[in-house]
């Protein structure tokens, strides 16, 4: 079934309108003690990420919610840096106040048609630039985006050249500076999915599992159509005692990303340690 969302709902929420009634499909969602930050779809665009203090109704990645009412809170709104990476500090901050959840993923497809010949489309900066009047407008200034954009193509190669040593390193089994190299990375380009998600897996690899938690779920952000961020999440959740979280995580990244042999035997062994 191919459910109806809300034509352009996702610069509709970015009208400073607080009372809405917009209708979306949640396309990425983690959680963060009480908190919860998602990303959202109308089909043609993806949301900057969005949060909510405490869910009063729960769904998942794939769950059709109707938003009713939002406010808009400053870049400086979150201050523990434990959840700094997970939201977007560059930008002020949607709180959902009120939603409804009206349709559950089992009787929608996927709303959100990822480009085959377009992988970039999926990215955070992408996804930001298709709904930059109605943030220049209400948000941020168009000098974030000229400043951004020139910033990142200046940095980019410093960051590519990090990225790759911190590869060398992770494969030398040396996972401190292989961090400490990835850390470097992201300084220099902050929306590359790559570096949070090889940080992840050196995180993991340093038995530092709430750290690879954190960084899995900033690639899913960054990139919610990534095989391996799901991964990499769903194991550190195990390694943490996070069940239920690898359980829900696991099955989003078979939702976004359809069959993947490495998620499939992760949700068959999270399923034997439920039962």
């Amino acid at each position: 079934m191919r459910a109806r969302l809300t034509e352009n709902g996702v610069p509709t929420l970015y009208s400073s309108t607080p009372q809405l009634q917009v209708k979306v499909q949640v396309l990425y969602l983690s959680h963060w003690n009480t908190m919860s930050f998602l990303r959202v779809t109308d089909s043609k665009h993806l949301s900057p990420v969005m949060a909510i203090m405490k869910m009063n109704e729960k769904f998942v990645v794939g769950d059709i919610i109707l938003i009713k009412k939002i406010q808009l809170q400053p870049s400086t709104y979150f201050r523990d840096d434990e959840i700094q990476p997970l939201i977007d500090t560059d930008l002020n901050h949607i709180i959902i106040i009120e939603y409804q959840v009206v349709e559950k993923k089992d009787k929608v497809c996927l709303l959100f048609n990822l480009p085959s010949d377009k992988p970039g489309d999926s990215s955070y900066w992408h996804s930001l630039y298709l709904i930059k009047n109605c943030l220049v407008k209400g948000d941020i200034g168009d000098l974030f985006f000229k400043e951004g954009e020139k910033r990142i193509q200046l940095l980019r190669p410093d960051c590519n050249m990090l990225r790759e040593r911190g590869n060398e390193l992770f494969k030398q089994r040396n996972y401190n500076k292989a961090i400490l190299h990835y850390d470097m990375a992201k300084q220099k380009d902050n929306y590359d999915a790559r570096v949070w998600n090889n940080s992840s897996q050196a995180f993991f690899s340093n038995e530092e599992f709430s750290k690879a938690k954190r960084d899995a779920l900033v690639a899913l952000k960054l990139d919610p159509f990534s095989k391996k961020a799901y991964y990499r999440a769903s194991k550190a959740m195990v390694k943490a005692g996070d069940i239920n979280g690898a359980l829900e995580v696991t099955e989003a990244g078979l939702y976004i990303c359809g069959q993947c042999e490495e998620l499939e035997s992760q949700l068959n062994t999270i399923k034997e340690k439920i039962d």
